[in-house]
This record gives structure tokens, C-alpha cells and sequence, in this order.
């Protein structure tokens, strides 16, 4: 497969990824998509020459997602949205928030405080923080 130096290429017209949001990382570029037909809820990440970037592809949701970034350092990008439907994109950024908000309090020995997330609760945030102990 030829080397494609903007993913659009790749997935225009696509039948097999719907991709859902970009993330960049200095001169490196990721894709999430969705696989399959439009309400599949699998999803991989992908390079712009639509290779899976890590061999444990496809996810099952968008959390696993971030978790799969999180593992690969890749947490700190902001995901971008690509094509009509942003929510996605939304999601993940929201889960890769409390992610990192969560490891860094876990890392400070603040996971018994009240200090919450801005727009979370205290019960919310000690959810997130057993699933990241979890999922480490």
C-alpha cells in the first residue's frame, strides 16, 4: 500500500472505516474510526495509511479507545472531530479528561479528597478512580 500523506485520501469513500476524529502529535497523525457498517460500535485506530497503530485493534467502544491511547501515550492530544457527526470525537476527549485528571490525583495521593473534575461529582470521580486502578 502506498504511503498517503493525508488520510482524507484514505478514507474517502471508504466502506470499511468511518472515521470519527484525528489526533496529532508533532509531525504524527492518528485516526479513530469506526469499523464496519455506521452503528458499528468498534472502533480501531489508525495510521494515514490506514494500518492499524497498535496490534490490539479493533476496540469495542470509544472508553477502550482511550484507554488504548492512554497505553501509548497519547492521551494529551486532543482529539480533533472528522466529518458531520462530533459527538464522538466529544466523548473521547471527555474520557481522556478524566483520565488524566484521575492518574495525576491517584499520583498525588488525592484520590480521598473532594476535589473533583470540573462538571463531575465527588461519586463520579471516585468511579473513574477504581476503573483506572483497575485498567492501571
Amino acid at each position: 500500500m502506498e504511503h498517503l500523506t493525508d488520510g482524507d485520501a484514505f478514507f474517502q469513500g471508504s466502506q470499511i472505516y468511518d472515521p470519527v476524529a484525528v489526533l496529532r502529535q508533532g509531525d504524527e497523525t492518528l485516526y479513530v474510526a469506526r469499523v464496519g457498517m455506521k452503528a458499528s460500535r468498534q472502533f480501531m485506530i489508525l495510521t494515514p495509511t490506514g494500518e492499524p497503530a497498535w496490534p490490539h485493534e479493533p476496540l469495542g467502544s470509544l472508553s477502550d479507545v482511550g484507554w488504548a491511547l492512554r497505553a501509548h501515550e497519547w492521551h494529551l492530544m486532543p482529539p480533533e472531530p472528522v466529518g458531520q457527526n462530533v459527538q464522538p470525537a466529544k466523548t473521547l476527549a471527555r474520557l481522556l479528561a478524566e483520565r488524566t485528571y484521575v492518574a495525576k490525583a491517584a499520583r498525588s495521593g488525592a484520590m480521598n479528597t473532594t476535589a473533583s473534575p470540573p462538571g463531575y461529582s465527588h461519586l463520579d470521580t471516585q468511579e473513574i478512580g477504581r476503573e483506572e486502578l483497575r485498567h492501571g
